[in-house]
């Protein structure tokens, strides 16, 4: 049995691709998602939010986007 009250996370560049997986996972039933366009926003929602995600989906491209300061 699926659990209908996981809190997902949808993380993607193109609004196309973060619309369609939502409407695919309210399809199956899941409303509590959260869709973001900028890994900062990941990063924040992850560090800073009041429960824990379930589930993140995310477009690994998202990571070239960023660039690190290693010093």
């Amino acid at each position: 049995m699926t659990n209908k009250a996981l809190r997902i996370l949808i993380a993607d560049g193109q609004h196309f691709y973060r619309l369609k997986i939502e409407r695919a996972l309210n399809q199956l039933g899941y409303y509590r998602i959260a869709p973001i366009h900028r890994l900062d926003e990941v990063l924040s929602a992850v560090d800073f939010g009041d429960t824990p995600l379930d589930v993140l989906i995310i477009n690994a491209a998202l990571a070239h986007s960023v660039k690190f300061d290693l010093l």
